[in-house]
């Protein structure tokens, strides 16, 4: 063979090699934890003896940390420490370095607090509220393997008894065969199943329970899983759409620790599942990283449970998992034990302290007490790592915000991701704003390159018969249309002096006060189906006095032939005012509508 083709081949796979390696920017190290000799005295029969005994030190080191996470044991990271000292900012600098190695990233972000990065990195953002998994789907699973893992995760999440348990199951049952299952080795159904067909189901049981003791058991159960009845649980995202880019589920629109647990468990689920039909031993594939692990996992949580099955089998498909958490002991001990790479910011916990020291330093209570001692005198971004292919615990002074905010400023026009200027303005859009308003703060140049991109999505309205354009960043789960809308309705009502108040995404778009109880007020695209606004405006009915529905001149008839009543009244968006004064005097109580 030629020696310079040879060479060539050598060359393009070391360069392969490097391309394919992802280095995660830990930070500069200031010092490491090295065995030395200490000299000790010791008396004697015949004098004193001097001798050389093992102690740990800290010694003083420079170098750049630079952790491979697709070359240790196994990729994955915890990251603990007390809020306030780094966790945030190094988790933002590790999720940019998988962007940049085009390593697709998914994020449960439990405050919300990750938006801005992921939006300026060229990633998505979900809100939780309204876009999420529909728990009653097959997804390739027969009806019977469904209801038992429904059932099990009902259980566990809500630490049902034997009794509720078995009837909910009873339950799961009769509603899938309403859909079509003709047993439970089906694995296809007719008709589309929801939360919803399930709570009604239980309804009947409740009407035909045998004792009152049957009866509160049932409403117990019906009460429960009654707030899972929302948005977040009646339509699905797409999961072919993860495998790549950086994706973030924001959870804090969900009130209920239940429901994010059982959202978080069935995204991983379908994760987990779609994971065993990759190829293994193929490099590191995804990286799935849960902020605020402490709030959404425990040792009896049933995303816990999958977490726990991804670290242990993750390695072999390429799948990364870093958790991140105010106390590590609070975590499960497999997830814990099966990360290779540890970073312990400051923890003043004394329990908390030990057992980071410990899981740091092994069994060796000398080598234990001096991590103890280091980690009391931590300052804000510092930290203390160790992995397996760096066994000696290093000191390292983790990136900061002020150095995130300069990486994504300096991203390159030309990758796909939103840099500078970019950056800024979709954070300031996260919310519809005013066209006029982002180009006076921004410069039309970039606005209007953002809108070619499709990065920023616009509307036009025109509410007092002046044309008004308005942006907001991109967001699968929230149309621009609806969010304007509301926000118009809203101040058309205030300044037609109707008490009313908008309940961001917790049951109807806004609710309006009257003499006689509350108006649910809704606005409606038109995208959803009929059966979906059959049980929306249903549910509305039960609870509120009246239901008033605005829409866009395209949905509009189909609500109005289907759906208008004598307490359910439909109103074109572009007849607005007229529908005020409608609706000041039905408050009033002076007007009974009549259809």
């Amino acid at each position: 063979m030629d020696v310079s083709k040879r060479m060539n081949e050598i060359l393009g796979k070391i360069l392969k090699r490097r391309e394919g390696a992802l280095a995660l920017r830990m930070g500069d190290v200031k010092e490491v934890l090295l065995l030395r000799n200490k000299m000790a005295c010791r008396r004697a029969a015949r004098g004193i003896d001097v001798t050389c005994v093992p102690a740990f030190a800290w010694k003083r080191r420079r170098f750049r940390l630079r952790l491979e996470p697709g070359r240790e044991p196994n990729p994955h990271i915890v990251i603990a420490g007390m809020s306030g000292f780094g966790k945030s900012s190094l988790f933002k600098h590790i999720v940019a370095d998988f962007a940049d190695a085009r390593v697709p990233c998914i994020i449960f972000d439990a405050h919300n607090e990750h938006e801005t990065v992921v939006r300026a990195l060229g990633g998505t953002v979900y809100d939780a509220r309204y876009t999420g998994i529909n728990l009653m789907e097959l997804d390739g699973a027969t009806v019977g393997e469904r209801i038992a893992e429904l059932t099990g995760m009902f259980r566990e999440v809500y630490s049902l008894g034997y009794i509720q348990a078995t009837k909910l199951s009873q339950c799961l049952w009769y509603a899938y065969r309403k859909a079509g299952a003709t047993d439970r080795q089906a694995s296809s159904l007719e008709r589309k199943l929801t939360i919803g067909s399930l709570l009604n189901e239980l309804g009947v049981f409740v009407r035909n329970a045998r004792s009152i003791g049957e009866r509160n058991t049932l409403l117990h159960l019906h009460d429960r899983l009654s707030l899972l009845n929302s948005g977040a649980f009646s339509s699905s995202v797409e999961m072919h759409g993860l495998d790549s880019g950086v994706h973030s589920f924001s959870l804090a629109g969900m009130k209920s620790r239940e429901a994010q647990v059982i959202y978080i468990g069935e995204l991983l689920r379908r994760i987990y599942q779609r994971m065993h039909s990759n190829s293994k031993e193929q490099g590191l594939r995804m990286c799935i990283a849960i902020d605020e692990a402490q709030f959404l996992t425990g040792s009896s949580d049933a995303s816990s449970g999958l977490i726990r099955s991804l670290i242990e089998e993750g390695r072999k498909y390429g799948v990364c998992v870093m958790v991140v958490t105010h106390a590590a002991s609070g975590l499960s001990r497999q997830i814990v034990a099966n990360a290779s790479t540890l970073v312990a910011f400051y923890a003043r916990e004394p329990s908390e302290a030990s057992y980071v020291a410990k899981l740091i330093a092994g069994n060796d209570q000398q080598r234990a007490y001096a991590v103890m001692e280091r980690m009391r005198r931590l300052r804000q971004n510092e930290a203390i790592v160790i992995s397996c292919n760096s066994r000696d615990p290093l000191l390292v002074a983790t990136p900061d915000i002020a150095g995130l905010n300069e990486r994504l400023k300096n991203l390159s026009p030309g990758d796909g991701q939103p840099h500078g200027t970019d950056a800024a303005l979709l954070s300031d859009t996260r919310k519809p704003t005013p066209y006029d308003k982002a180009v006076k703060e921004h410069g039309v140049g970039e606005v209007d390159a953002l809108l070619k991109k499709g990065a920023l999505s616009k509307f036009s309205v025109s509410p007092d018969g002046k044309d008004e354009m308005w942006l907001m960043a991109k967001n699968g789960a929230v149309s621009i249309e609806h969010e304007v809308c509301v926000r118009k309705i809203h101040e058309l009502l205030e300044r037609s002096e109707i008490r009313n108040y908008v309940t961001g995404g917790k049951g109807p778009d806004i609710v309006a006060l009257c003499n006689d109880g509350k108006i649910a007020v809704e606005y409606e695209t038109g995208r959803k189906k009929l059966k979906e606004s059959a049980a929306m405006i249903e549910s509305r009915r039960k609870e509120y006095a009246r239901v008033v529905i605005f829409a866009n001149s395209k949905a509009y008839r189909f609500y109005k032939n289907y759906f208008e009543c004598s307490n359910v009244m439909v109103f074109d968006i572009r007849d607005v005012h007229n529908s005020a004064a409608t609706l000041h005097e039905i408050c009033r109580g002076a007007l009974v509508p009549q259809v």
